[in-house]
This record gives C-alpha cells, structure tokens and sequence, in this order.
C-alpha cells in the first residue's frame, strides 16, 4: 500500500493515532497525526506537528510518568508484538489527558 493511502486509511480510522517511524538510530520521526488525535488533544494538525515534535516527544508526558514511558518505548521499540501503556500527555493548550497508546510495528 502506498504512503499516502495508508496515512489516508488511518485519518479514517474513528479512534485516534500518530503514525511514525523508529529509525535503525532509534529515533523517531512523525508522519502523521489522526484527525480523531487532534479533536482528543484539541489542536489542530499544524498545531500538533508543532508541538509534537519527535525530539521532545517524551518532554510532553507528565513528569511522574516520563521515565516508566522512555524505558517502555526504550523495551518494545523493536519488538514485533503489540505492547501497551497508559500514561499522561501534555495537551497544546495546557493541561493533561490521560491517554493509552499502543506501540504496534506495522
């Protein structure tokens, strides 16, 4: 499936995403942000690709959930299984919003 219409499919799905990419290094980099994560966050799309940004990903989750998130993504950034957390993350505009995310290789 093309780029394009795989991020097309996921901005349909009714529940809430952020596609991106670990790369060989283990860093990130962002695609995509899900119209349902921006209407759960309460920004826009360029809102979040500013906010959001890969380098300061883990700076936008609460600070008493911070290091159980970077060892959780540090563990399963390679597996090849689903794995699951729930954690607290910063919105645009202030404030928290807990959240589950699901790390998925796809």
């Amino acid at each position: 499936m093309p780029q394009n219409s795989l991020i097309d499919a996921i901005n349909d799905l009714p529940a809430s995403s952020v596609t991106f990419r670990v790369e060989k290094n283990g860093s990130l980099r962002l695609f995509n942000f899900s119209a349902g994560f921006c209407r759960m966050v309460r920004c826009t799309k360029e809102e979040a690709f500013s906010f959001y940004t890969a380098e300061t990903v883990f700076q936008h989750l609460h600070p008493d959930d911070r290091e159980a998130m970077i060892h959780f993504y540090e563990t399963h950034k390679l597996d090849l299984l689903p794995s699951t957390a729930s954690c607290r993350l910063a919105l645009v505009h202030g404030g928290y919003l807990w959240v589950s995310l699901t790390f998925s290789i796809i």
